[in-house]
């Protein structure tokens, strides 16, 4: 008897420790997605999503810093829930059955009521380099009392440059290494935490042609270059190159194209395969030594094209396609082209217009039709102060603008309307901020706008050498090759820079 006793207390205390085990929550496969918003005051309504239960029958609890919430409305891997009383800043615990998970940011309960509000943030895709607005109201409009900060990979804040503030719009410059999370609308002292999603950059391979070969750039997690690889420099300088020119890319192919003078009288048109890390050239029939060159894409037909003109007289200018060996197809004559006055090497395809583009040192927009090669001219809006005759500049297709680098600044042609906008971004300021440009000054050569960041990157030139510069167009911040180029030591450069180098072009492809 006794014995059965013993057994019946064991057996007891088994299913008792068992069903206590079942019933301790256990941190598993939930996980909170998102919490909307992420303040409030008492009895304001909260959602909160999750994932990880493939359960259909859900017992659901919340607690705002260990108080619980009542459940106002529950749907599949859903929850409307209410601020409880008693409710204060900070952890959100979600459990569901017999698992939860903790928010990784603190939910912040207003003790009174903020005298700004949010409540929507624009465009509806949010990018890290971009102008964002935060639509509202009660901002004020002195700048002096607001600022907006992100949180980055490490949870770091980042302070963001604010723009523009008005009573209902403030527009702010979005951080570089900003990710998804909360954003801080600081006023007053007064502070409004706002759940914002961050798309991720998507960096693309960079390229630019130097006096040495091609050189290729690559991006750190930190958005910072951390690459630097030169192709076959050698043989690309075995192939007598004397002045390389412009440089494109043929994405059919998987080509780059350049040409250059081979001597005095001799221009070469140079291809180049990253497959293999091989160059080729040909020559093309002798020329006078004051031509001037080019190459462009056609990304319409994958047709090549050497452009040429003498900026010495008036000559004409021509557009000679090659193929994928560099020899001569054909040639087509500009009729009506002065070279003296429209003479510029940098022309672009833009696929939208289906016209050849570029900008001339007389301050006109040049449109040459690519099916009948005719010529127009169309003089900008608004005077620029250019240098090296307007050669700098680089065209954004999607946005058919052109990018020129002039004397203090850089300026955005909008090839629709030939209205000229200064960016703000006062190079005079920043040789100001370098010291070896501040000493020996420095003219951008080659600018270059990478779309995934929304920056203007450029070479500035100085007495020992050059720099790579960048500036986000959204915050006007700049950042020199100490700063911008991560661990790669900028002295690698100075041995691809001769006295006396047109290579001026960077690219980049997907």
């Amino acid at each position: 008897m006794k014995l059965k006793l013993l057994l019946l207390l064991l057996l007891l205390t088994a299913c008792s420790s068992e069903s206590e085990d079942n019933n301790t929550p256990q941190s598993n496969n939930l996980k909170i997605v998102q919490i909307t918003p992420l303040q409030g005051e008492v009895g304001d309504e909260v959602t909160i999503q999750w994932s990880g239960m493939e359960e259909s029958v859900y017992i659901t609890k919340v607690f705002f810093n260990e108080i619980e919430s009542e459940i106002a409305n529950q749907t599949e891997n859903q929850i409307v829930c209410l601020i409880p009383t008693g409710a204060t800043t900070g952890k959100v615990k979600l459990r569901v059955n017999n698992e939860e998970d903790l928010s990784e940011v603190d939910f912040i309960v207003n003790d009174t009521e903020l005298p700004f509000s949010i409540t929507e943030t624009l465009p509806s895709t949010l990018r890290p380099g971009y102008l964002m607005k935060i639509i509202g109201s009660g901002f004020g409009a002195d700048d002096n009392n607001v600022s907006v900060n992100y949180r980055d990979s490490s949870n770091q804040i980042l302070e963001a440059v604010v723009r523009n503030v008005s009573e209902n719009e403030i527009e702010v410059a979005i951080p570089l290494n900003a990710v998804t999370g909360n954003m801080e609308l600081v006023i007053n002292n007064l502070s409004l935490v706002s759940p914002v999603s961050i798309a991720n950059i998507v960096h693309k391979n960079i390229y630019s042609l130097w006096n040495g070969g091609i050189c290729y750039f690559a991006f750190d997690n930190q958005n910072k270059l951390n690459a630097f690889q030169v192709s076959s420099d050698s043989q690309f300088l075995a192939l007598q190159s004397f002045r390389p020119g412009s440089f494109a890319y043929d994405p059919s192919s998987n080509l780059f194209f350049s040409a250059s003078r081979q001597s005095n009288t001799t221009l070469k048109n140079f291809i180049y395969n990253p497959t293999n890390d091989n160059w080729s050239g040909t020559a093309t029939p002798p020329w006078n030594y004051n031509h001037e060159k080019g190459v462009v894409f056609n990304s319409n037909t994958n047709k090549k094209y050497t452009v040429e003109y003498n900026n010495f007289d008036d000559s004409l200018l021509s557009f000679s396609e090659f193929d994928n060996s560099g020899n001569v197809i054909s040639s087509n004559l500009i009729p009506n082209y002065d070279g003296n006055t429209h003479s510029t090497m940098r022309y672009f395809f833009a696929p939208s217009i289906n016209s050849y583009v570029a900008i001339d040192r007389a301050s006109n927009v040049i449109k040459i039709d690519a099916s009948t090669f005719q010529f127009t001219l169309e003089p900008l809006v608004t005077p620029y102060s250019i240098t090296n005759y307007g050669s700098m500049n680089f065209y954004d297709e999607p946005n058919h603008r052109i990018f020129i680098s002039g004397i203090d600044d850089i300026y955005e042609v909008n090839l629709t309307t030939n209205v000229v906008t200064p960016l703000g971004t006062n190079i005079s300021v920043f040789h100001a901020l370098d010291a070896v440009l501040n000493t020996s000054g420095g003219d951008l050569s080659g600018i270059f706008y990478y779309e995934p960041t929304n920056c203007i990157l450029a070479r500035v030139f100085h007495g020992a050498g050059f720099k790579l510069l960048r500036i986000n167009l959204a915050s006007l911040q700049y950042e020199s090759s100490s700063d911008y180029r991560g661990g790669v030591n900028p002295t690698v450069f100075s041995s691809y820079l001769s006295s006396y180098s047109c290579a001026e072009q960077m690219i980049h492809i997907d």
